[in-house]
């Protein structure tokens, strides 16, 4: 089901129901792969917010740092901004709404 009628995202919980649960699944739903497990809402939210990246390409880097979407890998890695390592979901293009969603969450201080 297309997210994009909904509006904005206001809440973690509504971003994991419209867009990581389908954008980010199975890869990091049902595995964890690059060491990002997001099984559910609060797996998800523990293992984002201003926790280290794992892989060697975004080592260094924050998954998610509240306010700043540009130096967050979460949203570069669907938006191509800052990128490191490969976009994703792998393989396939970004949808807008799910590039749109993420910034948005992290740039309102992505709150739970």
């Amino acid at each position: 089901a297309e997210a994009d009628a909904s509006g904005p995202i206001t809440s973690f919980q509504q971003l994991y129901d419209e867009v990581i649960s389908i954008d980010c699944a199975p890869c990091h739903t049902q595995r964890a792969l690059g060491g990002l497990r997001m099984v559910d809402v609060d797996t998800a939210f523990e293992n984002l917010i201003e926790v280290p990246a794992e892989t060697s390409a975004c080592a260094g880097r924050t998954r998610v740092i509240p306010g700043d979407a540009d130096n967050s890998v979460f949203s570069g890695k669907v938006s191509g901004v800052n990128l490191c390592g490969p976009l994703m979901p792998l393989g396939q293009t970004p949808n807008p709404h799910t590039i749109e969603a993420i910034g948005q969450w992290i740039e309102s201080g992505a709150k739970r």
